[in-house]
């Protein structure tokens, strides 16, 4: 999750961790602010937690966040929706 410890990211992140399977990777441009939540989340979660350093505003960061493939799920529902899907 790409700012996942900022003020929306983390409540995102506190409802995903706790369904179990889920892999979350709290990831944004402090690694320390990442590091620091992703062990805070990770105490009371489900989800196998860990955390990353991405900067979006380096210049090849653009490039691997169009390769990455990013999902959401809704509760009850069977299959992922797309949000963005990497190119080939």
């Amino acid at each position: 999750m790409v700012g996942g410890y900022g003020a929306f990211g983390k409540h995102v992140a506190q409802r995903l961790a706790l369904r179990p399977g889920l892999e979350i990777i709290i990831a944004g441009r402090s690694a320390a602010r990442a590091a620091t939540f992703a062990d805070q989340l990770a105490r009371s979660a489900k989800a196998k937690i860990s955390h990353t350093i991405l900067d979006a505003t380096k210049p090849r960061a653009p490039r691997s966040l169009r390769r990455a493939r990013v999902s959401a799920g809704v509760e009850g529902q069977t299959q992922p929706m797309v949000l963005s899907r990497a190119s080939d």
